[in-house]
């Protein structure tokens, strides 16, 4: 009777340590999984998705009116409209950035790249220099759903403009200076003290081209949202964030194991137990 009574007891004991052994193994794969979507948002960022249009702020200049200091004539300065147009680009804000980076801040930042339609050139609109530790006049992702950014509308009526937009992922490391560079010896690279300084940590492809017509003699009223243009027209559509696959394969599959090792203990205690 003291052996069986022991055989029974082990039994829940070994089924308690396997659960326990396999809930261990299914939090193990989930941060190895978390660790590995942030080490390829890291080095794969997305394209950008974006829209662009032909906007308008308008304002009239009111006429006024001066008197000339030599002759003492009124003179009428006539007022005028100004209809005070710009390209605007419409970027969604669809990348979650944490505050700090492998214990750096960090930053998205957005590049463009425009040409004429039936040309090839493309030329940037901003300037950086990853080497310099600079991010230069490059625009930052805002806190909203969209960077929108304001291009000047300076091109001939009816031109068709190239438009492709880029995500770069800076962010501040510590760096070391010499504080005596000139001077030699073995010692001479100790000198020194850390700064931070920002640093390219990635970037995405270009994104798809959209093609803008200038030909609009009404162009869109800026206080809403643009919608998403069809995508044979090269404008990206709205993109979900990546299925977390691995993850949910890893917790699926050791969710069914969990179940199954219960069903088969309760399965031996009912034909254990007496009638």
């Amino acid at each position: 009777m003291l052996q069986e009574t022991q055989g029974g007891d082990s039994e829940p004991v070994k089924l308690s340590a396997v659960i326990l052994s396999l809930l261990l193994v299914t939090i193990l794969l989930g941060l190895a999984a978390v660790e590995t979507q942030a080490e390829s948002t890291l080095d794969n960022l997305p394209m950008p998705e974006f829209t662009v249009k032909l906007a308008s702020h308008p304002y009239d200049v009111p006429t006024t009116y001066t008197i000339d200091e030599y002759t003492g004539q009124k003179i009428t300065n006539p007022g005028f409209h100004v209809e005070n147009q710009s390209i605007e680009v419409w970027i969604r804000n669809n990348l979650l950035l944490p505050s700090y980076c492998d214990g750096e801040k960090a930053q998205y930042y957005y590049d463009v790249r425009v040409k004429g339609h039936f040309g090839e050139n493309w030329n940037k609109l901003y300037l950086y220099a990853p080497e310099g530790y600079d991010s230069g006049n490059l625009p930052p992702q805002s806190s909203s759903d969209y960077t929108i950014l304001a291009l000047p509308a300076d091109y001939p009526y009816n031109a068709q403009l190239d438009f492709q937009v880029q995500t770069l992922l800076w962010q501040y490391t510590q760096i070391w200076i010499v504080e005596h560079p000139m001077m030699s010896g073995p010692d001479a690279a100790k000198l020194g003290h850390c700064e931070p300084r920002l640093t390219l940590g990635g970037t995405s492809d270009w994104s798809k081209t959209q093609t803008l017509a200038l030909i609009s003699e009404t162009p869109s009223d800026t206080s809403s949202e643009p919608e998403p243009v069809a995508a044979s027209t090269g404008v990206v559509q709205p993109m979900e964030q990546p299925f977390p696959t691995f993850q949910v394969v890893a917790a699926s599959a050791s969710i069914a194991i969990i179940v199954a090792a219960v069903l088969v203990f309760i399965k031996k205690r009912n034909h254990s137990s007496p009638a």
